[in-house]
């Protein structure tokens, strides 16, 4: 922060030259500045940690369920075989500000046990809500 008319016109920080400012209030500002991002990482409080927690959860591993027959509870991918895209989705991305709308797109890749993840996985479920035969 600039306090000093020096530094407010731009005057050059603290050297061996410079008689006159706040070298030493701006070193405090410094340190308590990185002491603030220090804490905010290990609380995991950054942006880019949150991102990476979206990233986690929309891509960890969930199983698929088998059968010959589909079953309320099942857990699906949908694939076109015109354009061999999974449907998928993103919880994280509203359509709308205050909507609890999310995006669905399809998504290049193919199918099989180990693509199955949290954002292209679908569970069948029954129109009341309720999960059985």
């Amino acid at each position: 922060m600039l306090y000093t008319p020096q530094q407010l016109s731009g005057g050059a920080g603290y050297s061996r030259g410079v008689r006159i400012g706040n070298w030493q209030e701006d070193s405090n500002v410094q340190a308590e500045a990185l002491a603030k991002f220090a804490r905010n990482k290990a609380a995991g409080n950054l942006a880019i940690n949150h991102e990476q927690r979206k990233e986690r959860t929309l891509h960890q591993q969930v199983p698929h369920s088998f059968g010959d027959v589909l079953e309320s509870g099942f857990s699906v991918q949908i694939q076109s075989v015109a354009t061999n895209k999974l449907i998928t989705g993103d919880v994280f991305q509203l359509l709308e500000f205050g909507s609890t709308d999310s995006a669905v797109f399809a998504a290049g890749g193919g199918g099989g046990a180990k693509r199955a993840s949290a954002c292209n996985t679908l569970v069948i479920e029954k129109a009341n809500g309720k999960k059985g035969p």
